[in-house]
């Protein structure tokens, strides 16, 4: 009886550590995702935007919580026939490309570095909860400087997501392009564990959100761009993705789309979740101008 009781008293002991064991490991994991997908991406901008069409100028923008956003304005020599506010996707930060296109296309550029990306102050992404403040003082800073004129918002990923939670200064806009754009937290988080851990490992997936819930008080009911995108006049509203996009797959491109109905659409073949316009040349290009053009000309 003694051995039997000693044997099975090494089991329950050798369990309960292995279990202990793992909730360490699977807490310190969790931590650790935490902070990496929430981590910050200071970098200098690349190359300023340059041409002999296009002046190039450094603002810097002041948020309504009280952070320093970085950003350049370009405007066309010639006069412009309306402006258009650019936010990059996580883990970027404003580019020279897309200011020189619009300018090569009539229009005047605000490029922004979002908070915690580029030369902007910050030290947390939320997934566009938080950024939705940087787009609402890009909006202030342009209606105050061009009052009456045209205006316009281009997002990327997570720029598109700060873009639609900003939903109370940018549904009034002229235009609203957006790229790549989640339709909720949920969605966006199961595709990138997909992509990033070995199947072995998606039962525990669950811990990693709860940890970015509690440690950066994200509430994912809110994280849910889908809620937000009924509050544009679709006929303003440009919903872009490409057709090999792994983190935005093609169901939640068209729960978008069918949030907005009458909204233009456009999915663009062989191109992934990144930079559409590279990717997609002038089959991307020529359709947003026109959409641009026609939207801010109706004014």
């Amino acid at each position: 009886m003694r051995a039997g009781t000693n044997w099975r008293r090494r089991i329950v002991t050798t369990s309960l550590g292995l279990a202990v064991f793992g909730a360490i490991g699977l807490a310190a994991g969790s931590w650790w995702a935490a902070d990496y997908l929430t981590s910050p991406y200071h970098r200098a901008p690349g190359a300023r935007p340059e041409g002999s069409g296009l002046v190039c100028e450094d603002v810097t923008l002041r948020t309504a919580d009280g952070l320093d956003l970085a950003a350049w304005v370009v405007l066309p020599k010639e006069g412009a026939r309306g402006t258009v506010l650019v936010f990059h996707g996580i883990q970027g930060r404003r580019r020279a490309d897309r200011l020189e296109f619009l300018v090569r296309s009539g229009f005047r550029g605000i490029a922004v570095d979002l908070r915690a990306h580029g030369e902007s102050d910050g030290t947390r992404v939320s997934f566009g909860w938080n950024e939705r403040h940087d787009v609402e003082a890009t909006v202030a800073y342009a209606r105050e400087r061009w009052p009456g004129e045209p205006l316009a918002a281009w997002g990327e990923s997570l720029g598109a997501a700060a873009i639609v939670y900003a939903a109370q200064s940018t549904a009034e806009l002229d235009a609203v392009v957006l790229e790549s754009l989640y339709d909720d937290i949920g969605s966006a988080y199961a595709n990138r564990i997909r992509l990033h851990l070995p199947r072995m490992l998606w039962p525990f997936a669950w811990a990693p959100r709860l940890m970015l819930e509690w440690r950066f008080d994200l509430d994912r009911d809110l994280l849910r761009p889908v809620d937000y995108v009924p509050r544009f006049d679709p006929w303003r509203l440009l919903l872009a993705r490409g057709a090999e996009d792994r983190r935005v797959g093609l169901e939640e491109f068209e729960s978008l789309c069918a949030a907005a109905p009458g909204a233009e659409s456009i999915v663009l073949p062989h191109c992934t979740h990144h930079n559409l316009m590279g990717c997609a040349g002038s089959a991307y290009a020529e359709p947003l101008v026109a959409f641009l053009e026609s939207r801010l000309a109706a004014r």
